[in-house]
């Protein structure tokens, strides 16, 4: 993964941003773009009108935005590209470069993650939660929605300078404490708090979702030990079958 100059580097991993959907107009008379399908759909122009309306930039046009595609082969139920940003003139504190996501193309899957509401949800933590969660989140430069098209969209800050983890790999011991930390403050954050009788978009542990889950769990739990167990270690064979009975 390229990794971007000082200047570029992460600014929002901890002072993440709220972002309230389609409430700051951009001081133009722009009219507000539909929310792309595609990625293809999030052009230049498209783009000027996203980052004006999110406080990025003001007087600044973007005029190229060549994308690469991230995440591909590790997210299912989203599309993930790394946007750069030229722009017609130079304004401080304009992005360089952006993370654009969007539902995935597949049918199965986006229709699932609807059902569950895994998109709105998602654009919800960054309107509402993202600033003062208890730990870190990119700054969302833009969101919005179309929810009866199933159309959502994020621009979220590129954190490129961070490494990320590695599913094949693991981790190693100092990055699984550093993990556990910072469950530890989330967890802090929120045990006992007043505050989530009001966040009634977010599950209980007993709710529905949860329980098809666990469902779900239990059904795939068997296949997976069949044609993967022997990649396991015994102490972990043994938990994921654990897990499943609970």
């Amino acid at each position: 993964m390229e990794t971007p100059d000082e200047s570029a580097a992460p600014r929002g991993l901890n002072r993440a941003r709220n972002f309230t959907q389609r409430t700051k107009r951009p001081k133009d008379n722009m009219t507000a773009l539909a929310t792309p399908s595609t990625m293809d759909e999030i052009t230049p122009a498209w783009l000027t009108f996203a980052l004006r309306a999110g406080g990025a930039i003001t007087h600044a046009n973007v005029i190229a935005a060549p994308r690469e595609t991230i995440g591909a082969g590790v997210g299912i139920l989203g599309e993930l590209a790394r946007i750069r940003l030229t722009y017609d003139r130079s304004e401080g504190g304009a992005p360089r470069s952006v993370i654009a996501k969007i539902p995935t193309a597949d049918p199965g899957g986006k229709g699932i993650a609807n059902a569950l509401g895994f998109y709105a949800k998602e654009m919800r933590f960054y309107q509402e939660l993202a600033g003062h969660c208890g730990v870190g989140a990119p700054r969302c430069y833009y969101a919005s929605s179309e929810p009866e098209a199933i159309r959502y969209v994020l621009l979220l800050e590129d954190l490129a300078a961070i490494p990320i983890g590695d599913q094949i790999e693991g981790c190693t011991l100092e990055q699984a404490r550093l993990i556990v930390d910072k469950l530890g403050d989330l967890h802090a954050r929120w045990c006992d708090s007043a505050e989530l009788a009001a966040l009634d978009w977010i599950p209980a542990s007993n709710a529905p979702v949860q329980q098809f889950v666990s469902i779900a769990y239990g059904q795939a739990i068997g296949p997976f030990l069949e044609k993967f167990g022997e990649r396991l270690t015994a102490d972990q064979r043994e938990l994921a079958t654990r897990l499943g009975a609970r």
